[in-house]
């Protein structure tokens, strides 16, 4: 969103464009969605035209709103967890590549 508004960064949106005005924003791209959330939509859109094809009243397709995918359903998270996880998977993945060795 950043750099669809003409940001070339977070910090430089936050400072020259006014929480109101983003809200606006966030609210328009809701209703229209455009960018990659616009290419999320089509794609929902041509799954939900696919998987009716084959779909019957006893099982008719999902709702629409389920095949777009949301990406900001979880909170973000801070960066001790993104290391802890970084910290988890490498410790998992150098155990199996270390079975692998022996």
């Amino acid at each position: 969103m950043v750099a669809h508004l003409g940001f070339k960064t977070v910090g430089e949106l936050e400072r020259d464009l006014p929480q109101e005005e983003f809200e606006k924003w966030v609210i328009l791209r809701d209703r229209e969605p455009w960018g990659v959330y616009r290419l999320d939509f089509l794609f929902g859109l041509l799954r939900h035209t696919l998987i009716g094809q084959w779909s019957t009243k006893e099982n008719p397709p999902p709702p629409l709103k389920d095949l777009i995918p949301r990406w900001d359903i979880d909170p973000p998270k801070t960066r001790e967890q993104l290391e802890a996880e970084a910290d988890e998977e490498w410790a998992r993945s150098s155990a199996n590549f270390i079975d692998l060795v022996s």
